[in-house]
Order: C-alpha cells, then sequence, then structure tokens
C-alpha cells in the first residue's frame, strides 16, 4: 500500500465543493499519482460517479494513460470488495469500470469540441464543420488578407482607404505589403488567447491618447511601474555596496571618505539618486529628479580609469568594488533616461502623441476588419481552429446562464491537470462552469510552465497561487515538495542551482524552502551501494565540466559543438566501459545505452554532430530530426507533385527525371537539353527527335524513353481532376514503385514511413476543407518558407537500447538515470528574425509602436515599444529559467552538465571565468544580473562555482583541433614515397585478380524464389547484348497481379480450417466471411478488397479448391500445416551450375515457405504449393509445373529434413485453372 505523505494525504482527502484546491507539484512529487488517488477517493468513499468529474490533461496520452490509471485502481478495490464480499460495494465499482472508458477524461480541445459540437444549434454554426491545423489556418490567413488587402486599395470609403494607406506607408515596402500582414497575423494571433479578443485589443488601445502625459501609459505604466521597476532593481544593491564599504572602512578604523577616497562619494551619490527616484510619484518632481541628478552626467559620478592614490584600501579590493559600483551606475542612468525626462509641454511633441494615437487605432480598426473577412471566410468553408473552438465554448456559457448551469450541476469537480501551461481563455471557461469557484481542483508546477510560445500563461498560475495564500481567500494552495525520482544528491545539486539563480524575477518563482525539492529520510528510495559494484570516482554527485576550446574563433559553434560531443561520448563510453551501476526495481545493474539522454535547447546543427560522434565511438544513439522537408524522398515526392501541377518548371522537373521515377542518366538529359537549347526542358523532352526519321540504336531508346515520362506525367496530370490529394500520392507510390524502392535502400523503413507521414497530412489538410493540388503545394511551400518544419518518422521506441538526443521541450514527462545537459553556453534567441518586430505586445502593457515620419523617412524609437521588447524579454528568460529546471530534474541518479566556448587564448578563457564568479554575490545572482544572461552557463555557471553544493566542477581545455568521428575501420594509410612506388601500387591494383572471380556471383544467402528466377533467366538466355528497357522488379508499374497472388495466399494462410469442416453446403458464404474477418485483421491491402470483382475471384478460386479432392484431403487431415519457413543448405554448384570444381565443397543457404503441407491418417506427408499464374490449356499447366520443379524439389529436401520422415507427394495448385499438378 502506497505510503502518502502529510501533503499528499491532504490533496487527495481535501474535501470537494467547500473551496478550490490549487496543489504546487514540484519535478518528481508524483502528481498523477495524487490526481488518480483523489479521483478513485471520490468514487470509493464520497458516493461520486466517474461522470460526474470533468478531468482535463494537457495531451490525449496523458488521458488515455489516466483512464488506465482509474480503471486499473478501481479494479484493485473491486477484487478487495469482492473478496470481502461487499456485493453493493462491488456492484459500484463495476459500473464505474464500465463508466470510465466514455467518461470526460479529455484534453482542453476535446472537451471544448464535444461543448461545442452538443450547442451547435444555439451557437447558430453547422454541425459538419471540419477542424483545421496551425498551417491550413495559416494558407487561410494569407488569402483572406490578399484578398481584404486589394479590397482596401480599391475602398470606395475614402477613410477607409486614407487609413489602410497610412498603414502601408509605414509598415509595407516599397516591393510588397508583406510587412503590413505580417502585423496583422502577429496582432491577430496574439489576441487569441484572450476571452474576448477584440475587447482586450480596444482597451489596449485606449492606454494612447492624443495627449500622452494624461494617458495611462504615462500615469500607470511609466511613472508607476517603470519608475518601481528601476528602484526595485538598484535600490537593494546600493544600499548592500553602501553598508559593505562602511562596515570595512569602519572595521579598519578609518572614515569611509578617507579610506574609499572619491568611490565613496560617487557610491553616496547613486544611493541618494535612487532614494529621490522612489520618491519622486509625481510628473514635477520626477522632472526635478531629471534636472537634478541625470541631466548633469558628472552627479552620479564617472569612470576611472586608472586606480586613485588617495586611498587606504587595498587596490585590489577597491577595483572589485569599483566595477560594482559602475556596472550598477550605469545600468541605473540608462534606465533613468528611458524615463519622461522632460517637461509636459515638451513630452507630448517628442513622443508625437497624436500620430502614434492614430497609428495604433489604426491597427486595430485593420484588424477587427481581418477578423471579420477570416471568420466570414471559415464560416463560407466551413472549418474552425481549435482557438475558435474554445472562443465558441467560452460564448456558449458566458452568454447561456441555464447552458452553464446545466454543466456546473453535472461536474460535481473539475479537475485540471498542468495547470500551468493554461492560459487565461482556458481557465476562464472552466471557471464559468464550476459552481462559484468551489469545486476547481487544479495541479501543476509554475517551474515547469515551458509553453508560453503556445499561448500558455504562466501569471495565470501565477497570480491564482498567490490569491490562494491571501487570508480571504476559499481557495487552498498545497505544495507537494517530495520529490520521488531523483537520488539526494541530484537533489542538493538542483536546489543548490536554483536557490542561486531563480527568482521572481526571473523564473516567476522565488526558489525558497516551499518551492525547493525535499526528501524525507525515511522515504529514499535508492538503498546503499554495496561491495565493489560502485565506482566511488564517478560517483552520483552533479558534475559540470567547463570545455575551454583554445584556438580559431572563425568557426565557433562548429568547433565549439565538435569539442561537447567528443567529450560527452568518451564520458558515455567510459560509463558503458566502467558498469556504472544504476538502480530499478529488481537492485542495480550496470547502465546501457537506453538510461542514458543528451538534453538540448536545440537539435539544430548540433544533434546530427551529437550522433555522428557517438556512433564513432561505437555507441547507438537516436536523433529525432526536425527537417522533415529536407528528407531525400520528400523533397523528391514534392517534386513530382509540383511538375502534376506546373510541368514548366525545370529544376523539380530535371529533379523528378534524374531520379530513380524517371531513370534518366545525366548524359541523358544533357543530349535532351542540347537538342533544344532555347526551350524549357518540358519541351525539350517532349520534342525531342521528333522529327528525325534516321537515328540511332541509342537515339531510339532516348526517344521511347522521354516519350513514355511523357505518358506517364500526363496520365498523372489526368488524375488531378479524378483523385483526392492524398489518393494521387499514394497512387504515386504504387505506379512509380517510388514507396517499395525507398524500402530497399538504406533507412528504408524510416523513409517509407515519411512517405506515410506526408499522405496521412494530404488527407488531413483535405479532410478540413481544402481542396486542390495548387493549394497543397502552398501550403508545404509556406510551411517551408516560414522554416514551420513538421517532425519526421519516430521508429525508435522506448524499449530501444539507444542513447537519445531530443530538446528539453520533448523530454517534459520523461525521466533517465543519466541526464547530460548539453550545448549550454548556445545564445538565447530573444526575438525571431523572421517576426514582425515594429510592433510590439504584452498581455498587461498592450501594444508597443514607434514613430514613423514616411515623408522625411526617418523612425523615432519610443519607450512604448522598448518597454514591451524588455517585459517580454523578461518573461522569456524567465521561461528560459523554467526550461532548465524541467531539463536538469529529469535525472535519476546522474546529472552532468557540459559548456564548450572557444576562446582565442588561455587568458581570454580565465578572463570569461573570472566575470562569471564576479556576477555572484551572497551566494545567489541578482535579478539585475540575472536578467542580463545570454545563456544558460551565464546562470550555471556562477551558481556552482559560488555555491556549488552536491556538484563536482571541471575545467577541461583543448587545443582547436578537428573533432571529427574517429574511423574504427583500421585501415592502414599507405604512405608512397615516390612516383615509381606510386606507379607500382596502381598497377598492383588495377591488376589484381581474385582467385576465385565467380564467388562474387555467389550469394551467401538465397531464397527459393531466386533460385527459379535464376533458372528462368538462364533458359531465356541469349547470345545478343541485352538491354535493360524494363526498370527493376520493384520499379515496375504493373503490381496488381502480385497483389492479387498475395491476397490468395493470405487468405488461404489464415483461413479458419475448422470453420470450413463444418460446412454442410457450400463454403461460399463462409469463404466471404473469412474475407472480410481477415481483411479487417490487416493482411489484404485495402485496394484489393474494395475491388469487388477481384474479391470474387479470390472467394471462387478458393472454393474450388476445398471442392477439389486435395481441398477435401486437406480437411479431413490429421495436421494441417500453413505458412511454414524453413532453410536449408545447398551447395554452390547445386545453385549455378556453371561453377567449377573449385566451388564443390562450397555451400550456401536457401530460405523459403511452404504454403501448405499436413499428414493423414496414415502417417503419409503431402506438400501443396498454390500459384496464380494464368494458364488453362494442358500444355501451359505443365510449363508452369516445369518451372516451378526446382522450387518444390527444394521444399520437399528441406521437409524431409525437418520432420525427418519422407515426403510422399508433391503438388502444384493452379487457381486459374482449378486443377492440381502433380510432381515427380
Amino acid at each position: 500500500m502506497t505510503k502518502w505523505t502529510d501533503a499528499q494525504k491532504q490533496a487527495i482527502y481535501e474535501p470537494s465543493g467547500e473551496g478550490s484546491i490549487l496543489v504546487s507539484a514540484a519535478a518528481g512529487s508524483g502528481k498523477t499519482a495524487v490526481l488518480v488517488e483523489r479521483i478513485v477517493n471520490m468514487i470509493l468513499n464520497d458516493g461520486i460517479s466517474i461522470d460526474e468529474l470533468l478531468i482535463v490533461t494537457f495531451t490525449e496520452a496523458a488521458s488515455a494513460e489516466m483512464k488506465e490509471r482509474i480503471i486499473s485502481r478501481i479494479n484493485d478495490a473491486y477484487r478487495e470488495a469482492a473478496a470481502i464480499g461487499d456485493v453493493e460495494r462491488g456492484k459500484h465499482l463495476k459500473e464505474q469500470m464500465r463508466l470510465t472508458p466514455a467518461a470526460d477524461i479529455n484534453t482542453i480541445d476535446a472537451f471544448c469540441l464535444g461543448v461545442v459540437k452538443n450547442n451547435f444549434h444555439i451557437l447558430g454554426i453547422d454541425a459538419g464543420f471540419g477542424i483545421m491545423d496551425k498551417n491550413e489556418g495559416e494558407l487561410l490567413i494569407d488569402d483572406t488578407l490578399s484578398e481584404l488587402f486589394l479590397s482596401l486599395y480599391a475602398a470606395e470609403e475614402e477613410e477607409d482607404r486614407a487609413r489602410f494607406l497610412r498603414l502601408a506607408d509605414i509598415y509595407a515596402s516599397n516591393r510588397d505589403d508583406e510587412g503590413l500582414k505580417k502585423v496583422v497575423r502577429k496582432v491577430y494571433g496574439f489576441i487569441q488567447s484572450f476571452p474576448e479578443p477584440m475587447r482586450w485589443l480596444r482597451e489596449k488601445a485606449d492606454m494612447y491618447n492624443s495627449d500622452m502625459t494624461e494617458s495611462e501609459w504615462l500615469q500607470k505604466v511609466i511613472m508607476g511601474g517603470r519608475r518601481e521597476y528601476i528602484v526595485k532593481r538598484c535600490k537593494g544593491e546600493w544600499s548592500d555596496i553602501y553598508s559593505e564599504m562602511l562596515a570595512i572602512a569602519e572595521k579598519n578604523s578609518s572614515e569611509a571618505n578617507i579610506f574609499w577616497g572619491k568611490l565613496w562619494s560617487n557610491v553616496c551619490a547613486c544611493n541618494n539618486a535612487c532614494n529621490a527616484l522612489e520618491s519622486a510619484d509625481s510628473w514635477d518632481k520626477l522632472y526635478e529628479f531629471y534636472k537634478t541628478y541625470i541631466e548633469k552626467k558628472s552627479y552620479l559620478g564617472s569612470a576611472m580609469n586608472k586606480i586613485p592614490a588617495k586611498k587606504e584600501v587595498s587596490d585590489e579590493e577597491w577595483q572589485m568594488f569599483y566595477d560594482r559600483y559602475d556596472e550598477l551606475r550605469n545600468f541605473f542612468r540608462e534606465e533613468c533616461q528611458k524615463l519622461p525626462l522632460h517637461s509636459k509641454s515638451e513630452y507630448n511633441d517628442y513622443v508625437h502623441g497624436e500620430e502614434i494615437k492614430q497609428t495604433v487605432d489604426d491597427i486595430v480598426w485593420l484588424t477587427e476588419k481581418f477578423s471579420d473577412s477570416f471568420s466570414e471566410k471559415k464560416s463560407r468553408k466551413n472549418v474552425k481552429s481549435f482557438s475558435d473552438i474554445e472562443h465558441l465554448a467560452y460564448s456558449l456559457f458566458s452568454k447561456n446562464e441555464n447552458i452553464r448551469g446545466e454543466y456546473a450541476e453535472k461536474y460535481r469537480e473539475i479537475l485540471i491537470d498542468e495547470f500551468q501551461d493554461t492560459n487565461s481563455l482556458q481557465d476562464a471557461i472552466f471557471t464559468l462552469i464550476s459552481r462559484n469557484e468551489n469545486n476547481m481542483f487544479m495541479v501543476g508546477d509554475l517551474k515547469q510552465s515551458i509553453y508560453r510560445f503556445r499561448g500558455g500563461d504562466p501569471t495565470v498560475f501565477k497570480n491564482k497561487s498567490r490569491n490562494f495564500m491571501s487570508e480571504n481567500s476559499a481557495g487552498r494552495r498545497i505544495v507537494l515538495s517530495q520529490n520521488f525520482r531523483s537520488r539526494q544528491e541530484v537533489i542538493t545539486g538542483i536546489n543548490s542551482l536554483f536557490a542561486g539563480v531563480m527568482s521572481d524575477e526571473v523564473g516567476d518563482v522565488e526558489y525558497n524552502s516551499d518551492e525547493e525539492l525535499k526528501r524525507e529520510k525515511e522515504r529514499e528510495c535508492y538503498t546503499e551501494v554495496s561491495g565493489n559494484l560502485f565506482n566511488s570516482e564517478i560517483g552520483y554527485n552533479s558534475e559540470l565540466y567547463r570545455i575551454a576550446v583554445i584556438g580559431d574563433e572563425a568557426e565557433e559553434d562548429v568547433t565549439a559543438d565538435r569539442a561537447e560531443a567528443a567529450f560527452i561520448a568518451d564520458k558515455i563510453r567510459s560509463l558503458i566501459d566502467g558498469h556504472y551501476q544504476v538502480y530499478d526495481k529488481s537492485g542495480y545493474r550496470n547502465i546501457e545505452y537506453r538510461d542514458i539522454v543528451i538534453l538540448m535547447r536545440s537539435i539544430k546543427g548540433g544533434g546530427e554532430i551529437m550522433r555522428e560522434m557517438l556512433e564513432s565511438r561505437g555507441i547507438s544513439s537516436f536523433v529525432q530530426k526536425e527537417e522533415y522537408f529536407a528528407r531525400r524522398e520528400i523533397k523528391l515526392m514534392l517534386s513530382l507533385i509540383s511538375i502534376i501541377n506546373n510541368h514548366m518548371q525545370d529544376i523539380p522537373l530535371v529533379a523528378v527525371m534524374r531520379s530513380p521515377i524517371g531513370d534518366f542518366t545525366e548524359n541523358e538529359l544533357a543530349r535532351i537539353k542540347i537538342g533544344s537549347r532555347t526551350r524549357s526542358f518540358y519541351k525539350a523532352v517532349k520534342g525531342y527527335k521528333s522529327g528525325a526519321e534516321e537515328l540511332s540504336d541509342e537515339e531510339k531508346r532516348l526517344r521511347n524513353k522521354c516519350r513514355k515520362f511523357i505518358s506517364d506525367l500526363d496520365r498523372w496530370r489526368g488524375y488531378v481532376r479524378m483523385k483526392s490529394i492524398a489518393s494521387l500520392i499514394w497512387t504515386l507510390y504504387e505506379e512509380t514503385g517510388f514507396y517499395d524502392l525507398m524500402g530497399a535502400l538504406e533507412g528504408g523503413e524510416e523513409a517509407q514511413a515519411n512517405l506515410k507521414l506526408l499522405y496521412e497530412r494530404a488527407k488531413k489538410y483535405e479532410e478540413s476543407g481544402f481542396k486542390g493540388i495548387f493549394n497543397f503545394i502552398r501550403y508545404i511551400e509556406r510551411m517551408e518558407s516560414r522554416n514551420e518544419d513538421i517532425a519526421g518518422a519516430r521508429l525508435v521506441s522506448e524499449g530501444h537500447n539507444v542513447v537519445k538526443i531530443m530538446t528539453i521541450h520533448k523530454s517534459k514527462g520523461l525521466e533517465f538515470p543519466v541526464v547530460f545537459l548539453a550545448r549550454t553556453t548556445k545564445k538565447f534567441l530573444f526575438t525571431n528574425p523572421r517576426d514582425e518586430n515594429r510592433v510590439m505586445l504584452h498581455k498587461d502593457l498592450g501594444i508597443g509602436v514607434d514613430y514613423y515620419n514616411y515623408n522625411d523617412m526617418y523612425c523615432k524609437k519610443l519607450v512604448f515599444n522598448e518597454y514591451i521588447k524588455e517585459a517580454n524579454k523578461r518573461e522569456y528568460l524567465s521561461e528560459e529559467m523554467r526550461l532548465l529546471y524541467v531539463a536538469v530534474t529529469r535525472a535519476k541518479e546522474k546529472l552532468i552538465v557540459t559548456a564548450a566556448n572557444v576562446y582565442k587564448d588561455s587568458e581570454a578563457c580565465r578572463n570569461q571565468i573570472d566575470e562569471w564568479r564576479e556576477s555572484y554575490f551572497n551566494k545567489k545572482l541578482t535579478p539585475r544580473i540575472s536578467e542580463s544572461a545570454r545563456s544558460y552557463a551565464d546562470w550555471i555557471i556562477p551558481a556552482v562555482e559560488s555555491n556549488g553544493q552536491g556538484w563536482k566542477c571541471t575545467d577541461t581545455e583543448l587545443m582547436s583541433v578537428a573533432f571529427d568521428a574517429q574511423s574504427d575501420s583500421g585501415e592502414k594509410e599507405i604512405v608512397i614515397e615516390n612516383t615509381d612506388k606510386i606507379r607500382e601500387y596502381v598497377k598492383k591494383i588495377l591488376e589484381f585478380k581474385y582467385e576465385y572471380p565467380q564467388s562474387g556471383n555467389v550469394p551467401a544467402k538465397t531464397s527459393v524464389t531466386a533460385i527459379k528466377e535464376l533458372e528462368d533467366a538462364e533458359m531465356n538466355r541469349s547470345d545478343e547484348p541485352v538491354y535493360m528497357t524494363q526498370k527493376p522488379q520493384f520499379m515496375r508499374t504493373e503490381k496488381l497481379g502480385a497483389q492479387i497472388g498475395t491476397a490468395h495466399h493470405q487468405v488461404m494462410a489464415f483461413i479458419d480450417i475448422q470453420k470450413l469442416r463444418q460446412c454442410d453446403c457450400g463454403f461460399e458464404e463462409t469463404v466471404k466471411s473469412e474475407i472480410i474477418r481477415i481483411y479487417d485483421e490487416g493482411q489484404i491491402e485495402k485496394s484489393i478488397a474494395e475491388d469487388e470483382k477481384i474479391i470474387e475471384t479470390i472467394c471462387n478460386n478458393v472454393c474450388g479448391f476445398f471442392k477439389s479432392d486435395m481441398g477435401k484431403a486437406v480437411l479431413c487431415a490429421k495436421n494441417v500445416y500453413r505458412e511454414r519457413p524453413f532453410e536449408i543448405s545447398i551447395t554452390a554448384r547445386e545453385y549455378d551450375a556453371s561453377l567449377g570444381e573449385e566451388y564443390g565443397e562450397e555451400s550456401i543457404i536457401v530460405q523459403g515457405i511452404i504454403d501448405l503441407y499436413f499428414e493423414d491418417n496414415d502417417g503419409n506427408i503431402t506438400l501443396v504449393d498454390y500459384k496464380t499464374d494464368y494458364c488453362k490449356t494442358p500444355e501451359e499447366q505443365q510449363k508452369v509445373a516445369d518451372r516451378y520443379k526446382k522450387q518444390l524439389e527444394l521444399y520437399g529436401r528441406a521437409m524431409e529434413k525437418i520432420l525427418q520422415k519422407p515426403v510422399k507427394n508433391k503438388y502444384l495448385y493452379l487457381f486459374s485453372a482449378q486443377s492440381m499438378v502433380k510432381l515427380d
């Protein structure tokens, strides 16, 4: 029985309906188990039914897992009730197990979708709407914007046209209006996470005023928030510097101004200035502050190029305090410069109040017009996005009290998992259907809120947490801080790191005793390592490795990545070879590759370098590549689709022709183009030698090849009018043989999975209401142009023994015994260069713009945009801090962090380390310094250096070398000293003859079918030269016959013989039902099963077999065996009779599958092989029998060897003739 902690018990047993509960659950604290236990407890002890609960999860996988856990727990309780004979309880629990699969345990999207579909008539929408994904929505947005802009350029309303052209002057370029489109996209996309988007937008626009001195921006944001922000960042630090300097002077029995010299007066001036700013709560006081402290640059002191002589303190100590003073003074001055340091009359002219007010109003006006047009377009296409679904659900509940009441009555408690990743719209929906916010149970961890880029808003959790901690709140906050995942050594290291860097300002969490991870000694889940199993040199403490690459900085990122990858690969190899011990339920064992993960902020570039380096050390690894559209199979199929849509595109046309689909060589393509230099390549192909009469054989073959390709292309273009995009793609796979070809190449399984993904994406695209090949190409191009790639197929599961390389985001919710955190020195990307950053947005500050004067061609940067940019940067940094927390808390037993940098020399490296050390004061980074971080290393290294409890820090210095993958081939490099040796060596290579040249044609393993085909080829061989005029077998388009043959074999292999034995009159109905069952089990291809004529033929042939004498013998047999694989050894000369005597002792393995053999009541063995070759006359049947004679002989030999008894009879059953041929 689980031994719950006191906090867990409170979360499980706290009564429902007496106030909402917020559970702040730290990493590894068992939040999912607690959530499940609370649900089960309400079912067992409170008489609540599972269908009276609304349980919301973040992903579909989490919903499925939740249902499984609940059913498992209820099943355990049911068995306990049955054991004690509690019939009523057992009946209740059995009913709950029946209800759970259909209970409301869903994602937010699924819940809202159900609400909207159940109330479509009230919302006034069509119930048959489709759901768009993000990229389909973006495609529709592009179309809507283009249509809207065209209409506004020619608008009849003078005011509308004037407003639009004003914005076009500011944000469009002289080439196009894409800049203005980006503004509208950005604003519209941003506001979708609010309950009432347009209302929010209008309210934030009202923050601007023609007289900006009276605006909300000035009164609340700048005079209030911004001034307070500067004071908060600086006052404490000035006070600390002042107090420390005073204490040191007093300790040395000296006056501060004498002991410190001029530095003391400068510090006092800055301290006084900060106090004055805190008191400047009006415009006049702020202006006076500016005149006194900021306008005179020398008041706060100035930079000192050398250490002054007039002082008593040591030079070293003076320099340390001067550096702190100088850095803080510069920050204070820069921030104060952003305040409104003008008189009221000057300020409005400075910011151009009327113009920026007009600009903001025009942006709102254009966004509203777009929103209306977009809604209308979606209605016409009858499609919705999930954002639309959430807004419709919110609208339904907010405007219909009776419906809101029904849902509130239905759900006795609303339980929300991963609450830290919700936004204000989602929170508003659940609040509306709650019982006055008294029956909500929310579980999450603010420290793990990492989906702000998807619309998640951590302040929802943060604000609720603060409200629930207040005395007057009816809500309750429960903290789960006990960690059951990680070793104590890992916990100690994590706590010491985040105690020093995470704060309310950077991370949104003050990492104090409430938030730190804990482990009660009696709950230790790791036993001590005994004997010599434990590698004491490595241990379980967390490790930080600073890798300094000394040398050329020209390719800094690549060199650092390679050095880091080589170091990690060697470290993993040492863990594996040293039998590092990890713990699981059965005790300690040697570490395996699957126990290790390498986490990165982004795997782009670095992930592949890491994989190559691991593979060079013989370490199996897997990295999920994001570059789906760059894969060869996808690029080629998209090129083919592109030329089907428009064949006048030379580059994709040549790509397809050069590929196995067209099978043209470079020389052939060159000859085609030479013959028609000035025409498009398509016309050159189509017209190649069309009018010529006298052609060489080679030219004739090439002309026929061109005609065949053009014919194929015309046929495929014809399919566009008849087939859906998904159907067209699959038809191309089949007709070109491309799908099969990819499967035959290295990495074929993954390539085929990617091709299936393309098919599924096309299918989903059309299910959303989009049609046409042109729009599908635009859809793909839009994703490519905006770098919105998708992940390729993943063929590695949890059970594969490989080192996983993944992003931190992908690791959320997972855990690994050993975690490497790599690339920690990579710079943060604060803004996306593809975004439109001339308009900034923030949930609290609203809209930020700069002043643009189009006539005079200049731009004035204003504080409004700058403030929002800084606020977004702080929130971005906070998310990066939380992402770092997620990364390190994945570790169960060992955490290893690497930080690799390239330096010009060792001195530059030491300066960087000193800078990191000096940024850490009083065991914590100040928020101001924490905000200046540019990488994870800027947080990790100072914290571990200064307060590294539970950490081992090691410096590794490498010279700049090529950290290439090492080859394990063992090939010896050949050193040639002169040309004679070169000539001799080359001649030896070129004239080398192997002693047994024909052995290269003899395989080590082959199949029975391959031997049959070899004999066929020998029989049909002629002395004439042979040219490959057909494609290889795997690329031929005439595949239907093979599919039908496979279907016959599958039916004969899986049909239930026992059912046939019980048939009294005819087999037809039984065989038909069996074919349907076999298809449902996935044994027959859909294209075959959907063809009624083919299915009827198969049914007749199978019935014919079982009506025959042979079929009756099978049904009466003692034992029947089908589809039995085998392997036997034959001599090489038996495989190829042309081989000489010297190959007599060589042998090869032959494998095959026997269709059917049976044992009669007398113990005799009969072998049957069935064929679908077309043959009607006795002569044709005998020819087929002769072709397969060798195959049946091998089958018979194999059976006799396996069964140790003779095969009495061998038969070939021919379905087309429904006849049996006996083979001697």
